[in-house]
């Protein structure tokens, strides 16, 4: 488009027109490439794979070649691209700052930011970022299957009993269990071979969310900028559907469902992922069954996850302890929310319930001790852990306040 303007001002009306003809058929030939080989990529994930003479991208008069894969993991450069960026942001080596939307590393160098991401989206353009940003929702698809078969096979397959055990135990949340100490240190130590690989994946599935809402995060603010007009109408379309939605959960005799058969839901969403206005956070990516006893044992995974981490005041967040070989906390904050966005939302508050539940334990264990004017620092983690759930899930700070007075939020998680 910049082009077209300096040539305009420069070359007959004639000779414009051409240009601006040739400068849209360039872009349009750039997006069939990326979205070709989107699709090839993709084709790992899929059972039913589209072969490059089938894809609706190729061109008998132009045709794509698909070159030979350079490594053992993806078959195109989109692949090889979002490897990159998986790579760059290590969870392992890297912390994600919201403040900032980066990543830095443990020497406070900034290695993934915003910055990065525009020079990213001048390089592949609109196209290229859905393209990553497609891929990464395969990836995390793809996690989100491999942690509910795990959790099928080792929990209900072979920790049912415990599991039910735990469960009639902690309830009523809104009591506490007789020997609540000894109770969780068996349940932690029956269950502590599970935690390395749930670990694993949770942070993986919260890396790759991460990257989503920085793509999305980029694409938005490109719209805005380049086309104003039509990122508002797309937004006030937006809270219309989600306000009809809403309206007809409260009242669905009063008010129907947006209606399916017109298409409007299929047509509305890639216009809305394509400009940005949609949150990785929220998104439902797998359809599964209700997994027993999840908000259980994802409550048990936290507790037993908060002694790797510290709380650092200076920065706000949770990080790894020396040597502790924990991830990064946001991106477990991420996996563990992404989780509990493929049940009901039930699942959600039930596991925030468990928590504050093991907090109260604490708080009690903690009066009892004279020697003691602190919380066990498990207990103010998980504190931390749930503000950063409730933030990036879009939950309300009151879920928390049913179940723990904010007093106990203020003074103790960030010692106010």
């Amino acid at each position: 488009v910049c082009v077209c303007v300096y040539l305009c001002m420069c070359l007959p009306m004639y000779l414009c027109v051409r240009v601006c003809v040739c400068v849209c058929a360039i872009q349009e030939e750039l997006s069939r490439i990326i979205n070709f080989n989107v699709e090839q990529e993709c084709n790992i994930f899929q059972r039913k794979k589209t072969y490059e003479w089938e894809s609706r991208y190729q061109s008998e008069a132009i045709p794509i070649p698909l070159y030979p894969p350079e490594d053992g993991h993806s078959a195109t450069f989109v692949g090889r691209l979002v490897r990159e960026l998986l790579l760059q942001t290590d969870r392992h080596s890297t912390t994600f700052f919201d403040s900032q939307s980066a990543w830095v590393d443990v020497s406070g160098k900034e290695l993934v930011g915003t910055r990065m991401f525009a020079l990213l989206h001048r390089s592949v353009a609109t196209a290229g970022m859905r393209g990553v940003d497609r891929t990464l929702g395969f990836l995390i698809v793809r996690d989100l299957n491999d942690l509910v078969r795990f959790y099928k096979r080792q929990v209900i397959g072979g920790l049912k009993v415990l599991l039910e055990h735990m469960q009639a135990e902690l309830n009523p949340t809104s009591t506490l269990p007789a020997l609540a100490d000894k109770m969780y240190k068996v349940a932690l130590e029956r269950t502590a071979k599970l935690w390395p690989w749930i670990a694993e994946g949770l942070s993986r599935v919260g890396q790759a969310q991460l990257l989503r809402r920085q793509l999305a995060s980029q694409l938005n603010f490109a719209c805005k900028l380049d086309s104003a007009t039509l990122s508002s109408a797309l937004e006030v379309m937006n809270a219309s559907v989600l306000n009809d939605i809403a309206a007809h959960y409260r009242d669905p005799e009063q008010h129907p469902y947006p209606a399916e058969e017109k298409g409007l839901l299929p047509t509305l969403s890639p216009y809305l992922d394509t400009l940005g206005l949609t949150c990785p956070m929220l998104k439902v990516y797998i359809a599964t069954d209700s997994l027993e006893g999840m908000a259980c044992i994802l409550s048990l995974f936290v507790i037993a996850q908060m002694p790797l981490y510290h709380y650092d005041k200076k920065l706000g967040l949770l990080m790894p302890n020396a040597r502790s070989g924990g991830t990064d906390s946001t991106t477990l904050v991420v996996g563990v929310l992404t989780m509990l966005k493929q049940s009901h939302l039930s699942v959600t508050h039930k596991f925030i319930a468990y928590l504050a539940q093991y907090v109260r334990c604490q708080v009690v264990l903690a009066a009892k001790d004279s020697r003691s004017k602190d919380l066990p620092l498990e207990a103010t983690n998980i504190l931390v852990f749930l503000e950063e759930l409730c933030k990036y899930g879009h939950l309300k700070r009151s879920l928390i306040h049913q179940h723990l007075p904010p007093y106990v939020l203020d003074v103790f998680a960030h010692g106010v």
